[in-house]
């Protein structure tokens, strides 16, 4: 109880709702935007990587430090690299896209 009319004398009851809303707001259309980036960039890593995993695109190395060879075959850590980072881009994605309650 003593707490709580503390906190009321302080304007902290009753407003901390509004505050919290109020700063989602804010910052909510550059969450928005950081998730939607940040999505395509790990979906399209991923569709690359799993494509290179099942061994059905073959690239050459970009920036290599010593004598480096491109991959013979397919690799299974990096298409399961590949599917994991196809998902968590869809999660950011959907998380990103869908609708929250209190917007309509």
């Amino acid at each position: 109880m003593h707490r709580t009319l503390f906190a009321a004398r302080l304007g902290l009851v009753g407003n901390v709702r509004g505050q919290l809303f109020a700063r989602h707001g804010k910052w909510g259309s550059s969450m928005k935007i950081l998730k939607l980036v940040l999505g395509v960039v790990s979906f399209l890593l991923g569709v690359l990587w799993a494509l290179q995993g099942a061994d059905v695109i073959h690239i050459q190395p970009v920036l290599c430090v010593a004598d480096c060879k491109p991959l013979v075959g397919g690799s299974f850590a990096w298409l399961v690299i590949g599917i994991l980072a196809m998902l968590s881009g869809a999660s950011l994605l959907f998380s990103a896209l869908r609708r929250s309650g209190s917007n309509g």
